[in-house]
Formats: C-alpha cells, structure tokens, sequence
C-alpha cells in the first residue's frame, strides 16, 4: 500500500483504515511517502521514480 502524506485526493487518514480492510490478507507492505521523499502528493508526483523503484524492490 502506497500513500502519499499530502495526497490531495485520497486522504491520509484513508492509509491505515485501506489497511485495516484488508482482513484476508496474508501479508501487507506500505510506505508513506512525505516531503521530505518529494513524494509526498498523489501518484507521488514529482518523485515517481522513487515510487516505481519501491514497487520493483517490493516485486524482486
């Protein structure tokens, strides 16, 4: 689960509550991103490197 800290379309408070509603999973990864990753908006604009980079990492 990817969020952005300042997501101006999916609040943060949503993170943990997206989280929480996954009861049948096995496992679970997140990452907030946050200014100071200049990722910190949605889709993590302006760092979606850094953002398609941790999936790859989390794929490998």
């Amino acid at each position: 689960m990817l969020s952005g800290r300042q997501d101006h379309f999916i609040g943060f408070k949503m993170h943990k509550k997206q989280i929480d509603a996954l009861v049948n999973a096995r496992s679970i990864t997140n990452r907030v991103f946050t200014t100071e990753d200049q990722a910190q908006n949605h889709c993590q604009i302006r760092n979606t490197k850094l953002a398609l980079d941790t999936m790859l990492e989390w794929l490998k």
